[in-house]
């Protein structure tokens, strides 16, 4: 009976390396001038502006604490603690992005307000349930495979928190119910497909 051959085991493929091994050089920095208009260290299509609006929304304080998922080499989590006084955690899977970060807090002067470990966002985040105030995400999640138990994770992450007006809602945005989290990871997943059918046409 013949046997199958085993299966060639290719080493991983680190496309990120030579970006966030090279991260800190002048031209990189030239590039995310030119590409962004402000150099504040992103690894995506988001700018400085565009981060601010969204931070905004966040309520965000001295006290607080922002967990940046994906976060790459931290500069946008390094702009939010810097702009709103809040304490920042990042995680992201690769070893040279999360070295990056930590160079550039230190560099900074700020390791007091921020912390940036290698995790990986698609499996169970380790850290304690209502353990922060807001959660972003920058152009990451379309890569994580089962995004609804991903968002549950996320939701039991978040400190529970009353809605504008004293009006109390248990959705991913304002609380931590498992119900309201699985509809909000519902309503997600439609609207994720509905982008991508848009895509196609």
């Amino acid at each position: 009976m013949n046997q199958m051959p085993e299966p060639t085991v290719h080493p991983p493929v680190r496309h990120y390396d030579a970006n966030y091994g090279n991260f800190q050089s002048e031209l990189y920095a030239e590039i995310r001038r030119e590409a962004f208009g402000e150099d504040i260290g992103q690894s995506s299509w988001l700018t400085a502006s565009e981060l601010d609006k969204f931070v905004s929304w966040l309520d965000l304080a001295p006290e607080k604490t922002l967990l940046d998922v994906a976060c790459g080499a931290g500069g946008p989590a390094l702009r939010v603690g810097n702009t709103t006084g809040c304490s920042v955690v990042g995680v992201d899977v690769h070893e040279q992005a999360i070295a990056t970060a930590n160079a550039l807090a230190a560099d900074r002067g700020v390791t007091a307000i921020a912390d940036f470990r290698v995790a990986d966002a698609a499996s169970h985040l380790p850290f304690p349930d209502a353990h922060f105030d807001a959660i972003i995400c920058i152009d990451a999640i379309n890569h994580l495979q089962d995004r609804p138990r991903v968002l549950g994770d996320w939701a039991r992450l978040l400190k529970p928190r009353l809605a504008p007006a004293g009006k109390r809602r248990r959705n991913c945005e304002y609380g931590r119910s498992r119900g309201a989290t699985s509809r909000c990871a519902r309503k997600q997943e439609r609207s994720i497909a509905r982008d991508r059918r848009r895509s196609d046409l």
